[in-house]
């Protein structure tokens, strides 16, 4: 009975963490309404109480917990990586995805301008990979 007791006075996590890597960013970045300068930065996910997954980013200008606009399980694959997309001559980021843990975090990217969409016509988005290290 005693140990039942002492049990229920241990604290309950409040979240888990499930995933932490770190990347270079080659550019500047809009990332979900945010905008992140070129550098070093840390990404770990972590689920709440709740079961809401959160994804957040630690860099050389502060940190930021970002919302994202839908989420999926995928067959897992290696590291890591960042989907950049680029969007009227700058880069977002379309697509976190785990590697391993095999989810993919998908956030809303700018839609094109009217003239840039006109220019493009036909041409395929350029996109670029950012491996993502030390993913777990």
């Amino acid at each position: 009975m005693l140990l039942g007791a002492a049990a229920s006075l241990m604290p309950v996590s409040a979240s888990a963490q499930n995933y932490k890597g770190s990347f270079e960013l080659p550019y500047d970045v809009s990332w979900n309404g945010y905008n992140f300068a070129a550098g070093h930065y840390q990404i770990w996910t972590q689920t709440e109480l709740s079961g809401a997954p959160f994804v957040h980013l630690q860099g050389p200008n502060g940190g930021a917990t970002l919302q994202y606009a839908a989420h999926d399980n995928v067959v897992a694959e290696g590291n890591g990586k960042l989907i950049l997309k680029q969007v009227d001559g700058g880069w977002a980021v379309e697509e976190f995805r785990t590697g391993e843990s095999g989810k993919v975090y998908a956030f809303r990217v700018p839609k094109p301008r009217h003239a840039e969409i006109a220019s493009t016509t036909g041409a395929a988005p350029r996109e670029a990979i950012i491996s993502i290290a030390g993913g777990q």
